[in-house]
């Protein structure tokens, strides 16, 4: 990701916050995720943002990781969801040594240059547990 987008994302991150997109869309696809899910389940939250997805999915008992390389919406996303943990780091490389229950990728891939995104998918389906789920 460009180091532009990132100082955009760092700049704007309280109106991002403002403005969550806490509509029927994205309840059901929250919803629809979580469907596939085991209570108490590992969840990734690449591109966590400002933590609006961590903070739906931690309130409901499951064990959340976030990563994003805006420090300033990390900051903003562990207020948001304080039980998840959240890590600087770029979706492009992903090193982390645990095994995940789901992926929730929203509105991650669009920053990610088209010939690297099914590198990026391919690194998400490594980090699943057998059975996991990448929405």
């Amino acid at each position: 990701m460009k180091p532009g987008v990132i100082q955009t994302y760092d700049n704007i991150v309280e109106e991002c916050a403002a403005h969550e997109v806490e509509n029927g869309v994205m309840c059901a696809h929250y919803k629809k995720f979580l469907s596939f899910l085991k209570p108490k389940s590992k969840i990734l939250d690449a591109g966590c943002g400002h933590g609006q997805a961590s903070k739906k999915f931690s309130e409901r008992g499951f064990e959340v990781t976030g990563i994003d390389l805006s420090k300033n919406m990390l900051a903003h996303a562990k207020k948001a969801a304080p039980k998840a943990k959240f890590l600087h780091m770029d979706v492009e490389s992903i090193s982390l040594p645990e095994k995940f229950d789901g992926v929730w990728a929203a509105f991650i891939l669009v920053h990610v240059k088209r010939e690297e995104q099914i590198a990026v998918l391919h690194s998400f389906a490594k980090l699943l547990s057998v059975g996991g789920v990448c929405f």
